[in-house]
């Protein structure tokens, strides 16, 4: 059984979203149509496998962590302080 997403609106064309546990698509359709819904899309609910999801990030190594960080700090204060020293002048 799986879990598949739904889209369909009622008799008086308000709109419905949700999820349902069926076999196939058939079965989702029959199932909002016993329920007085117009089926407007269906589609099956894809699983997140952790592993796909942590595969994503990349072990970041302590030199390349100093070197990111070390920018950062120096990077926004210097601009601010540029950015300061030009709005005094201009007044």
């Amino acid at each position: 059984m799986a879990t598949f997403v739904f889209k369909a609106v009622d008799l008086a064309g308000v709109p419905t979203r949700g999820e349902l546990d069926a076999d196939d698509k058939q079965a989702v359709t029959s199932q909002l149509r016993g329920k007085g819904l117009i089926v407007l899309d269906i589609e099956e609910k894809k699983t997140t496998d952790i592993g796909d999801f942590l595969g994503r990030y990349k072990r970041v190594k302590s030199q390349e962590l100093t070197v990111a960080t070390s920018s950062a700090r120096r990077s926004p204060t210097s601009a601010w302080t540029s950015r300061r020293g030009s709005r005094s002048r201009t007044r």
